[in-house]
């Protein structure tokens, strides 16, 4: 196999650079990390998109090092790490706030894309129940659990609020 030995050094050092950043031990040198891609044969296709292959961790655990390390298409990778409770936990933290999206208007060709690629799609009766409830229930509390202290203050606003407002009616 042939390749760029001085871009692959590059590459090496964009890894333990990552990793850093992410605060994961990186404990291969470049020898380990190299001796690792050549054994699996994806050195080549080595990338974080679609069909090119990663080196994760076992149980995205512990730092990078021999013995803790595997090559794994991203598509895997990405797959084991979107179901763990605590990955969801803090994509929800770094979420919170985020109005990119909001309020974009899209055009009738990605539109017409989106409804294409959701064609034949089927749910389960208890995704078909999820998705009910979320669009019958208050948007501004979605997910969101109140006491029972809480419903009740609710309930006297809203009775006192239907009250003020035949209250109104009547006095017109």
């Amino acid at each position: 196999m042939l390749f760029d030995l001085e871009k692959t050094k590059i590459r090496f050092a964009e890894h333990k650079r990552a990793a850093k950043q992410r605060g994961i031990g990186f404990l291969l040198t470049f020898d380990e990390w190299l001796g690792i891609w050549i054994k699996s044969g994806k050195l080549g296709l080595r990338g974080s998109g679609p069909g090119k292959f990663v080196m994760a961790r076992s149980g995205d655990k512990g730092p990078y090092a021999i013995g803790n390390v595997r090559i794994i298409t991203s598509e895997a990778n990405h797959a084991e790490m979107r179901h763990k409770p605590e990955i969801k936990k803090q994509m929800a933290v770094r979420m919170r706030g985020n109005t990119h999206a909001l309020g974009k208007k899209l055009s009738k060709e990605t539109r017409d894309k989106m409804s294409a690629a959701k064609t034949g799609v089927v749910f389960s009766e208890k995704t078909k129940n999820k998705i009910s409830k979320a669009l019958t229930a208050n948007k501004n509390a979605l997910g969101h659990k109140h006491s029972a202290e809480s419903r009740k203050k609710m309930s006297i606003a809203v009775s006192a609020a239907r009250k003020r407002e035949r209250l109104a009616r009547e006095a017109l």
